[in-house]
């Protein structure tokens, strides 16, 4: 026995036959209804890839450029007090040490802060810390850094602390080569995105 089953969906009607074991016969239904829902369906099908690989197509570059090709963030960090003898030589003139840093093509390639107190003997509060460093005061007060010694140099790669250094006794022989090998090796490399609150 054929039964005809009358569904409504919205302001539509779909006319479906069943047949004799109680499946859908599209054969005998309206075939101007079938042919209508059949081109509709294909439609909307169609859209939504077309919808999918124009995203794609934008989100695809922007995310391997994001995540592949991403610069380091180089940071380096100058720590000094006004009363210590050896900073002030490392910064003067008549050493060239400070300067020799500057001069160099390695310098353009990094972020160079300084910290400097008062005394030797002085903390290191919020009011000598740039606001683009912050973060490394907040590290100390929760005793995940400490201040490196006077003359000292830490060297960041993405806010990872990578090397330290301490005084001038070998600045020309051994720090200031170092702290160039390493602006060359990490500025050439491509670096994974570190959250800026992530611990480290």
């Amino acid at each position: 026995m054929v039964g005809c089953q009358t569904r409504v969906e919205g302001t539509r009607t779909r006319q479906l036959v069943a047949d004799h074991h109680g499946r859908p016969n599209f054969a005998d239904a309206n075939p101007w209804l079938g042919e209508f829902h059949l081109e509709d369906a294909m439609n909307r099908w169609s859209a939504s890839l077309l919808v999918l690989f124009v995203t794609c197509a934008f989100q695809f570059p922007a995310l391997a450029e994001t995540r592949g090709g991403s610069k380091p963030e180089l940071l380096l960090v100058y720590w000094s007090s006004k009363d210590c003898t050896w900073c002030t030589y490392w910064e003067s003139s008549w050493s060239g040490m400070e300067n020799g840093l500057k001069n160099s093509e390695e310098f353009k390639k990094l972020t160079y802060r300084v910290i400097k107190n008062e005394r030797l003997a002085d903390p290191y509060t919020d009011e000598y810390f740039a606001s683009d460093i912050k973060w490394i005061k907040e590290r100390m007060d929760r005793g995940e850094e400490k201040h490196l010694g006077r003359p000292g140099w830490g060297f960041y790669v993405n806010k990872v602390r990578v090397a330290t250094f301490y005084g001038t006794k070998n600045w020309d022989t051994k720090i200031l080569p170092e702290i160039k090998l390493l602006v060359a090796k990490h500025s050439t490399e491509a670096q994974p995105i570190i959250p800026r609150d992530a611990p480290r």
